[in-house]
């Protein structure tokens, strides 16, 4: 990913972040916009609103929406060994 992984850079590159909650099988799209632009987006981890589970993003190119990503597509926006 170019720049630093900030919320301009992924809306820059026409990205879509989904928030998966397992326990309870929620799924929030996140509106990029409302994060301040040059705060980073990659490495945040997520909290439920509703169960207080962890939630797991997903990040698209928002092409195609009826498709999720595989880990392997996603693993190079890990950062280190903390995965979000």
């Amino acid at each position: 990913m170019p720049g630093n992984g900030t919320w301009a850079d992924m809306i820059a590159l026409g990205m879509e972040v989904t928030v998966y909650c397992d326990p309870c099988d929620r799924k929030i799209d996140l509106d990029l916009t409302k994060f301040p632009p040059n705060e980073r987006a990659i490495g945040r981890r997520y909290t439920c609103s509703q169960c207080g589970g962890r939630g797991q993003p997903i990040c698209s190119s928002g092409v195609n929406k009826d498709r999720t990503p595989s880990y392997n597509s996603l693993k190079h926006l890990i950062c280190g060994n903390q995965k979000p």
